[in-house]
């Protein structure tokens, strides 16, 4: 009876689900909706049934594994030829007990012929799903390991999705260098969890995606300069804490989701800032300079300023960011080119009362570590010699001549 009259209860549905999802609709309704469609027998004549199948290929990735197992119920109505063939081994995929075994051997690689973009697309779709989730945190790593056998072009569809419910004017941006706006509607639960997710997909496929590096640097920096910002109109209005510190370290993510708006904001700084880092640790060729001008501009010169009282315990992701520079003479550069602050705040690090030897230790290596050219290395000696790694108070002269030599040698 549902479907001899689906031209009513269609229109219905499709006014409270969006065919991009997020849903509008209750969990539970949506279940109950999806569990009507599924049993239709003829869906290719039903009302707006193309809408229909991009809602179900859509929840595809959806981080609930009872609705993606539904939906692709609703999908196995159309009879796809080159799904059918593989529907118990994509439902091994969303089952607790079968979902490791059926990844081991589902080799992506070995998928060929005209089966290989409707089945790549649909599998690529429910491993981010199921990466989403909570409660599958700590297999990211094998499951993302897993989308190795998709070809760079096919792992773009991997960056949509990551994008598409956070920043989605970023996949619309074409221009080298421009950063998007974020919008007033995402939350900061959605933020820090793309910015973990990110993390573990620059590990296991960075250099895979070399291509869409563009794409998620322009992301990483809307988001963090968006925190950033946030964060100075709170402090301007009083309604945020007075010290604008870094806390929580990058592994913690439940935590982050269920602290306080501010909190949330830091975390994103953080966290966008240590994946703004990843992008220099994997060592491909890529031009970071047009990015640079808006990265100091919006995220790391009005960090300069509170850098020494963040870095006593431990280093912080800002420091992390000069030392990962430090490390390849592309990048050594950027420590001088951009803000003439840059080396003075490190050195300034070292006269902060009651700094931990890990903190001493990373500055020194940054001085260690950056090219001959610029008089790093020889000053560091000249640190180490003159006053030990403990002996703090004494740094401070050194810090002034190691600025003065880096810009004379420039």
């Amino acid at each position: 009876m549902a479907e001899r009259h689906n031209r009513d209860l269609i229109p219905l549905f499709l006014s409270q689900a969006s065919p991009l999802g997020p849903a509008t609709l209750p969990r539970t309704k949506l279940t109950a909706w999806f569990t009507l469609f599924s049993t239709f027998t003829n869906p290719r004549v039903l009302h707006a049934t193309q809408t229909l199948q991009d809602l179900y290929t859509s929840f595809l990735s959806y981080p609930d594994r009872s609705l993606q197992g539904l939906a692709l119920s609703c999908l196995y109505t159309y009879k796809p030829p080159y799904l059918l063939p593989h529907a118990d081994r994509l439902r091994g995929l969303l089952d607790d007990s079968r979902w490791r075994d059926e990844l081991a051997q589902f080799d992506i690689s070995s998928i060929s012929g005209e089966e290989r973009p409707v089945l790549v697309d649909a599998v690529v779709r429910l491993l981010f799903g199921f990466v989403r989730e909570r409660r599958t945190r700590d297999r990211r790593g094998t499951v993302l390991a897993a989308l190795g056998g998709c070809t760079d072009s096919e792992l773009e569809l991997l960056v949509t999705l990551m994008l598409q419910d956070v920043l989605p004017a970023a996949l619309e941006t074409t221009d080298v260098g421009v950063v998007p706006s974020v919008a007033h509607d995402v939350s900061l639960k959605q933020q820090i969890g793309f910015l973990h997710l990110l993390g573990d997909v620059l590990k296991q496929l960075g250099t895979r995606l070399t291509s869409n590096w563009d794409t998620l640097i322009s992301a990483t920096i809307s988001l963090t300069a968006h925190a950033q910002g946030s964060l100075v109109s709170l402090r301007q209005d009083n309604k945020g804490p007075e010290e604008d510190m870094e806390v929580l370290p990058d592994e913690v993510e439940d935590a982050d989701l269920q602290a306080s708006p501010p909190k949330q904001l830091r975390t994103v700084r953080q966290l966008g800032i240590r994946r703004f880092a990843d992008f220099f640790r994997i060592s491909v060729p890529f031009n970071f300079e047009p990015y640079m001008k808006e990265a100091f501009r919006s995220l790391l010169s009005p960090r300069l300023a509170s850098l020494p009282t963040e870095n006593t315990q431990a280093p912080s992701g800002l420091l992390e960011l000069f030392f990962v520079w430090s490390c390849d003479e592309r990048y050594a550069t950027f420590l001088v080119d951009y803000d003439n602050g840059v080396l003075p705040q490190i050195y300034g690090c070292l006269t902060a009362p009651s700094i931990k030897p890990a903190v001493i230790s990373r500055i020194l290596d940054i001085v260690d570590r950056a090219p001959d050219q610029y008089l790093i290395r020889p000053l560091s000696l000249s640190l180490r010699r003159h006053t030990g790694i403990y002996a703090t108070q004494t740094f401070l002269p050194f810090a002034t001549q190691a600025d003065e030599a880096c810009w004379r040698a420039r």
